[in-house]
């Protein structure tokens, strides 16, 4: 479909009741565990959008879409597939977070150790390595040119402050 030729009344009949805000705005297509994408051409190309993004730029064609970085196009409901027009703003990605986590969905200690890993395992510094330094008694300098990494971060990871472990619940409370 082409991106010219695409209303919003085509996006909303792609839609289904909303279980949250009531309305038939909850969008069907794309992954069903992402942010619902639709696939359209823009300029002869074919691409993947964000479907609140489009019903952003066409429910508001004179307003400057955000760049996706500093700002973000969301929405108050509470389902991350809902496309309504009239609950879909414009939010700085701290205050997106921010409202996320006065709802509680990024508090879940389950999903905040899952993001820790995930993190960990794109470190240019290994869990062994990690290990090594705290149980080394060499100093900063040598470990930071044996690991590749700033004295400075082997300084913090002596102290804690960064790559606390993960075994225990209680890790990082200072008991």
């Amino acid at each position: 479909m082409n991106i010219d030729d695409l209303s919003l009344a085509d996006i909303l009949d792609r839609c289904r009741e909303c279980q949250h805000c009531g309305a038939p705005t909850h969008f069907v297509g794309g992954d069903p565990k992402g942010r619902p994408t639709i696939d359209v051409v823009v300029e002869g190309k074919r691409r993947k959008l964000f479907v609140r993004r489009v019903v952003y730029q066409l429910r508001y064609p004179a307003r400057t879409l955000p760049d996706g970085r500093q700002r973000v196009v969301t929405s108050s409901c509470e389902n991350h597939r809902c496309v309504n027009p009239e609950l879909i703003h414009v939010a700085t990605r701290s205050e997106a977070w921010v409202r996320a986590g006065a709802k509680g969905q990024w508090t879940d200690p389950v999903a905040r150790l899952k993001t820790v890993r995930a993190v960990r395992a794109k470190s240019k510094l290994p869990d062994h390595g990690v290990d090594d330094i705290r149980n080394s008694t060499e100093t900063i300098a040598v470990l930071a040119s044996r690991w590749g990494v700033s004295p400075t971060y082997v300084s913090m990871v002596r102290k804690g402050r960064y790559r606390r472990p993960l075994a225990s619940p209680f890790a990082g409370l200072g008991a």
